[in-house]
């Protein structure tokens, strides 16, 4: 069914010429909101939670979500604040990111939360 709009929140379909399924991969945010950033590294100001007693080192791998988006990151450097780097361009306002890591195999950590900011 077409319509001409949809209220904010809502879960939509588009249809765009020209393109292909793979040219518009799953967690892609399309938006006219200038206040959207996107990015392949970025800097967290980490809350660390209590009970996570790993150690969060350079080079290590750990998992980001911010909004609806999760994608797994490297970490470029951990002293108070956290910079990562995606495979992918990750899209953010001001949100928080929570990251956490799977430890043991087959369960999600969650290792703290913080705002995003660009790396540039």
């Amino acid at each position: 069914v077409d319509y001409k709009g949809a209220p904010a929140g809502s879960r939509v379909g588009l249809a765009l010429k020209g393109l292909d399924v793979e040219d518009v991969p799953r967690g892609t945010v399309i938006t006219n909101n200038l206040r959207f950033q996107a990015a392949k590294t970025l800097r967290i100001m980490l809350r660390k939670e209590s009970y996570f007693r790993d150690q969060l080192d350079s080079g290590g791998n750990i998992g980001i979500n911010i909004g609806l988006q999760s994608k797994t990151a490297r970490i470029i450097s951990s002293d108070g604040e956290i910079e990562l780097e995606t495979e992918t361009e990750i899209a953010f306002e001001n949100e928080e990111a929570t990251l956490f890591a799977a430890k043991p195999p087959g369960q999600l950590r969650i290792a703290g939360r913080g705002p995003a900011a660009r790396l540039i």
